[in-house]
């Protein structure tokens, strides 16, 4: 294996793969990325932790074809200190990778390329493909990502539900706490797009959102989902689990709707979240409707940690109806949440009473909510 490239763009690649990187794998080669230069002038990068493979293309001058794997953390360690424009590998003795520019170079210990886990994409009978953007994939993602659980007590917890029927898209994501919810019909426009369901563990796949651009492929083979760009791929293997029921905590009625500006919401809640920050327990924020000489008036956030301090910061509001509710009790981390990752534009904020839900909707987008689990207020 011989081939030169451009230092920068080497590294650019390489971080794309960074969250599939195994960091405690018993196995050592899982801790390399494999390396492999061809005839017409292409590099390609792979990395595994058995659960993704992350592979990426980087452009090359190509003098002999061939393949290795190099330890991931150093070989960005030392691309990042070396000086020069250009980056030439070449054989060195043994299993060794020399690296060298105009001024600089180095000498890595690899381990042979068969080593690596076979990265083959079978496709069967079951097989079935659907075009997408990197853009709509990535914005859908994200506004249900962060409503998953970040620990693995109840690892079903970590995952995205991805559900197709008819053409409609369901996404729901939840730590038991709080649900976000996408109901999207016609989601895929004029694309056929079969009836399937896929649970998406959240971490992996927000490493792989981000090393995507462009169009997307996606194949979907039983327990395995390929995702293809013009110079990336990944390959996950989803977990089988039974995605929870979450229709009972969807509330069948709504009796107060404020709608204010998102930013405005934004900026209180933040502040808000100053002093709650500091407390032990849940950041518990209160939401206060403060009508104003009949009109709609504003929706007050505040914090009180005797230890600490208190604030509040008011929203105006756009309307209120039904005002059926003067106090509710909120985790504002929770609210906070949802409303940075709700679609751009006005939301409402949606209840029944201070001791059920609160939903958090879009005004420009129906298809998406948030659902939060009141807090008891101490008084």
């Amino acid at each position: 294996m011989k081939f030169s490239t451009n230092r920068e763009s080497l590294i650019d690649v390489l971080k794309k793969l960074r969250p599939f990187v195994s960091t405690r794998s018993l196995l050592p080669v899982l801790q390399n990325v494999r390396v492999e230069a061809f005839e017409d002038g292409r590099v390609n990068l792979t990395v595994t932790n058995l659960e993704v493979i992350g592979a990426a293309m980087a452009g090359a001058t190509v003098d002999a074809p061939g393949a290795t794997t190099l330890p991931y953390t150093l070989l960005v360690s030392v691309l990042g200190e070396m000086m020069g424009e250009q980056v030439s590998f070449s054989p060195d003795e043994g299993e060794r990778t020399l690296i060298q520019s105009d001024l600089s170079e180095s000498s890595l210990a690899g381990l042979p390329a068969a080593e690596f886990p076979k990265t083959d994409f079978v496709i069967t009978d079951a097989s079935f493909s659907f075009p997408v953007t990197a853009a709509w994939l990535k914005q859908r993602f994200n506004q249900v990502l962060f409503s998953a659980a970040g620990d693995d007590t109840r690892p079903v917890l970590c995952t995205v539900l991805f559900r197709v029927v008819g053409g409609k898209l369901t996404m729901a994501a939840t730590d038991g706490f709080r649900l976000t919810l996408i109901d999207a019909p016609e989601a895929f426009g004029e694309t056929a797009v079969p009836n399937f369901e896929v649970i998406f563990p959240a971490a992996q796949m927000a490493g792989i959102l981000q090393m995507l651009e462009g169009d997307v492929t996606v194949t979907v083979n039983c327990k395995r989902v390929k995702f293809e760009t013009a110079t990336a791929t990944a390959v996950l293997q989803v977990p089988d689990y039974d995605y929870p029921d979450f229709s009972p905590i969807i509330p069948t009625r709504v009796l107060t709707m404020f709608t204010l500006e998102r930013a405005r919401a934004i900026s209180a809640a933040r502040l808000a979240m100053v002093i709650a920050h500091h407390n032990d327990g849940p950041e518990a924020i209160t939401l206060e409707h403060e009508p104003v000489d009949g009109e709609a008036g504003w929706l007050a956030m505040s914090s009180v940690i005797a230890s600490v301090g208190a604030n509040e910061a008011r929203a105006t509001l756009i309307s209120a109806e039904g005002n059926q509710f003067s106090t509710m009790g909120v985790n504002g981390g929770y609210l906070l949440d949802a409303l940075t990752h709700a679609p751009d534009g006005d939301i409402q904020i949606r209840t029944t009473n201070p001791v059920e839900p609160i939903v958090i909707r879009s005004v420009n987008d129906a298809t998406w909510q948030c659902i939060i689990m009141p807090l008891h207020l101490k008084r």
